[in-house]
């Protein structure tokens, strides 16, 4: 088995070493496509970005907290577990050779009490490829029993290694992408290391084809489901069991409006709203955030009334308010027949 976590959870050995030279990194002109073939910003969403700071602290490549420290890669992920189902393949970024893969681990969300039984495999089922010249990507937590390529198999840029999935290391259903020099971890939007530190240093020199940075972003705060549930809700609890959309029912015992929110600045003020037929509302604004949060699902709702739930549309508002101005802003509306 050639597979390590080297990529997943802490930073290697080699990040210790001084960064490495924008044009050593760039001299051989390597660049990756995107590593999945979901759409950007409306099937799957950029959670999280390589950690540039070489120390115990987290910085992405803007210098914002859309990391974690040690992270050495990009994730770009679904919904939930709900999603896995409907295959959205991980793809090879750049032509190569399969040099380790690994398959069937579990698909689940990541707990205290799991973490030491996917010790040493926190990239879950996954694929590495060696690209040559020095130049290697990891792709991990893909689906269980998904992974379509062997060892020694030669592929080329966007070939279907396998499917999203919540395997190994991993608290939601995402694709993680690492690129590596020679070993040295790279983040693919700056070209350089972490050792050193590499935040704010731009992006003219990534290592994105034009076809993925025309699609590609850096940390953005946006709400990747806004929907309907019967009770009061938690991160945990989407990403595990819920469905979405799904619309109010006459016999939920409560109308709740959610909405999952990702990378959230300080001082992010949310406001989350729910409306009856009648014009009723009920509205939740939440306190500035003082750190920034990678997930937030902040709700507003009622409890189904002696008399039943009337028909009608119901509604839901959520904005994120920074600096005095409105940078998210998402409704929906539900057809209900009361009773």
């Amino acid at each position: 088995m050639t597979l390590t976590v080297r990529q997943c959870a802490r930073s290697i050995a080699a990040v210790a070493l001084a960064a490495l030279p924008l044009s050593a990194a760039m001299a051989d002109d390597f660049r990756v496509g995107l590593p999945v073939t979901c759409e950007i910003d409306k099937t799957c969403f950029l959670q999280n970005f390589f950690d540039t700071d070489p120390g115990p602290g987290a910085s992405d490549f803007t210098c914002g907290a859309a990391t974690y420290d040690g992270h050495k890669g990009t994730d770009i992920r679904v919904f939930n577990l709900a999603d896995i189902a409907d295959d959205y393949p991980v793809v090879a970024a750049a032509a190569g050779t399969v040099k380790g893969v690994r398959d069937g681990m579990l698909d689940r969300i990541l707990t205290e009490e799991n973490k030491a039984e996917i010790s040493d495999r926190e990239c879950g089922n996954g694929v590495v490829i060696d690209h040559g010249n020095g130049w290697e990507s990891q792709y991990c937590h893909m689906r269980r029993g998904s992974v379509e390529v062997r060892p020694g198999e030669t592929v080329e840029a966007g070939a279907v290694l396998g499917m999203i999935g919540n395997s190994g290391f991993a608290a939601f259903p995402h694709a993680h992408l690492s690129v590596r020099k020679d070993g040295v971890p790279i983040d693919p939007f700056t070209g350089h290391a972490a050792a050193g530190g590499s935040c704010g240093t731009g992006t003219g020199e990534s290592l994105w084809t034009a076809e993925a940075a025309a699609v590609l972003h850096g940390p953005k705060t946006e709400a990747i489901r806004v929907g309907f549930a019967s009770a009061p809700v938690t991160p945990d609890s989407l990403v595990a069991t819920h469905k979405w959309p799904k619309p109010p029912a006459a016999d939920w015992p409560a109308i709740v409006v959610y909405a999952y929110a990702i990378n959230l600045k300080p001082g992010d003020v949310q406001t989350i709203s729910f409306t009856t037929p009648d014009g009723r509302t009920a509205e939740n604004t939440l306190k500035p955030l003082e750190r920034a949060k990678a997930t937030q699902v902040p709700f507003a709702g009622r409890r189904r009334p002696d008399t039943g739930w009337q028909s009608g549309t119901y509604g839901g508002r959520y904005t994120v308010v920074r600096d005095g101005q409105t940078i998210v802003d998402v409704s929906i509306s539900e057809a209900l027949n009361g009773s």
